[in-house]
């Protein structure tokens, strides 16, 4: 009995050890295998021999699966984690930037040369200014053929200079000049200075010709001029514009000699663009010519009254002379009339003003005396009680005591001023 119990351990160890040896070769067969580990070598380090006992094996695969090793894992299902390869610590030498050329350009590279390869000469170091003179004529018209008298004639160019060492070779400046005046028939002839590039050379100008400030001939003369030269028919046509005609009054209708009118286009939404200005004569009469079709507001300007305080709108046709029905008046501001004499010589032009309030507060202010004396100051501070004159040539009056009116003009009388000794 005791025997049996020994033959049957030593079978259940046989029959163990067989059934591990054949757990070993099944995990061996089925385990994925596994990717050659290779380490990077350096480029000047020699590899190390397959059986040296340092260097890892070129393929683990080759080791016998019933070899026991100390290194060997446990059979697992999990895939072994990858090897990261040793970085590679070589760094990359970078050239070295090229060093600037600081050579300094010779004269020869910084010419311009021309694209013959040969350096051409500056046709400004020729020019050589010359004073000459040429002869212009012409006429003109309105659209219809009639004759367009007071039309201005302007010619400009650009004038040539002389190389300098301030100013660049063939630099020019231009000029431009009203040079003529068409008569009652609507012609011109005119001879005009002008400087010339040389004593035979030409030189460009151009002619234009408008009348009054708005009527422009849409003709324009380029001309090539040489000295001496005649050049005539240079003719222009001017639309003709409207007029508006009319007279400038102060708020007792009485004439307001050499007063401004200005006749303003109204755009639309009921307010006036930038006006083109027209004097009155001694009568107070205007005339404003040269207008395009359109609606205007006409007001008036003149020294001692409120400008643009009576605005007249006017529906203008083309080719239309227009006479207002009513005059532009104009409302006076706060101000006085005064006349200027002396013992001595009569007083005109600028003087200095001074108005003193009840209080001492002072305005100053200026005013023109005519060739009588004769002088209108507006816009005087209402609550002005005092005034005081100083004019070149003469001593400063004393204050004076003075009564004004508002929105109208006293008239204060004359007032002596005294010669400065010497003066």
């Amino acid at each position: 009995m005791k025997r049996l119990l020994v033959i049957a351990g030593f079978v259940v160890v046989v029959l163990g050890a067989l059934a591990g040896g054949a757990y070993l070769v099944m995990s061996t067969e089925t385990a994925p295998p596994r990717k050659p580990v290779v380490a990077k070598q350096a480029e000047d380090e020699p590899a190390p021999a397959a059986n040296s006992s340092r260097g890892p094996l070129s393929n683990p695969d080759q080791q016998d699966a019933n070899t026991p090793s100390d290194d060997t894992p446990p059979p697992d299902d999990k895939p072994d984690k990858p090897v990261t390869p040793p970085a590679d610590t070589t760094k990359p030498v970078k050239p070295a930037p090229p060093k600037p050329d600081t050579t300094p350009p010779s004269d020869e590279t910084t010419k311009p040369v021309k694209p013959d390869g040969v350096d051409q000469p500056d046709a400004s170091a020729d020019v050589n200014p010359t004073g000459g003179e040429a002869t212009f004529a012409g006429r003109a018209t309105d659209d219809q053929g009639g004759a367009i008298a007071g039309a201005t004639i302007t010619l400009s160019y650009l004038v040539p200079q002389k190389p300098t060492e301030r100013r660049s070779r063939g630099q020019s400046s231009r000029s431009a000049s009203n040079i003529a005046t068409t008569d009652d028939d609507g012609f011109y002839r005119v001879t005009f200075k002008l400087i010339f590039p040389g004593p035979d050379a030409a030189v460009s100008v151009t002619l234009s010709a408008q009348l009054g400030e708005s009527q422009v001939s849409p003709d324009i003369h380029n001309l090539e001029v040489s000295p001496n030269g005649l050049h005539e028919n240079l003719d222009f046509v001017i639309p003709r514009g409207s007029t508006i005609t009319g007279r400038v009054v102060n708020h007792r209708f009485e004439p307001l000699p050499g007063a401004t009118v200005v006749v303003q286009p109204m755009i639309e939404g009921g307010g006036r663009s930038k006006g083109i200005q027209f004097k009155a004569d001694d009568s107070g009469t205007f005339t404003a010519t040269g207008l395009k079709p359109g609606t205007y507001g006409l007001l008036g300007i003149f020294e001692g009254y409120q400008p643009g305080d009576d605005v007249v709108i006017v529906d203008l046709g083309s080719g239309e002379t227009h006479v207002l029905a009513q005059d532009v008046r104009m409302k006076p501001q706060t101000g006085i009339v005064l006349r200027l004499t002396a013992l001595e010589g009569q007083p005109t032009g600028r003087f200095n003003v001074t108005y003193y309030n009840a209080e001492g507060k002072s305005t100053r202010a200026s005013a023109t005396a005519d060739a009588e004396g004769n002088a209108l100051l507006g816009g005087v501070p209402e609550d002005a009680i005092e005034l005081e004159i100083e004019a070149r040539g003469y001593e400063k009056t004393a204050r004076m005591s003075i009564t004004v009116a508002k929105d109208d003009h006293t008239d204060i009388g004359e007032i002596a001023l005294t010669p400065t000794p010497g003066g």
